[in-house]
């Protein structure tokens, strides 16, 4: 947790690690023009293909979301994260 005395200096964003892997960033703002969003989302995905070409689908190996905008700071949704790690896509 930050202290009232912390500023945020950096932010760290990976790279994506692999061919079959998304990010898509979400953010609603009252207009064009205006940097601050009413709310935001950002999600990513690691797939990894499943089944015989007859029946192709695809796993869901990693997924990660945030939220922002709905709560004072930011949050994670760790039960969907997790409901969704290993799911068909």
């Amino acid at each position: 947790d930050m202290q009232p005395t912390e500023v945020i200096s950096s932010v760290r964003v990976p790279a994506l690690t692999g061919p079959f892997e998304f990010v898509k960033s979400f953010k609603q703002g009252k207009r064009r023009d205006d940097d601050i969003s009413i709310v935001n989302a950002c999600l990513r995905v690691s797939l990894s293909p499943s089944g015989s070409n007859d029946t192709a689908r695809w796993k869901v190996e990693d997924f990660h979301a945030a939220f922002g905008g709905m709560a004072p700071t930011t949050s994670r949704p760790q039960r969907l994260e997790a409901a969704l790690k290993g799911a068909v896509w």
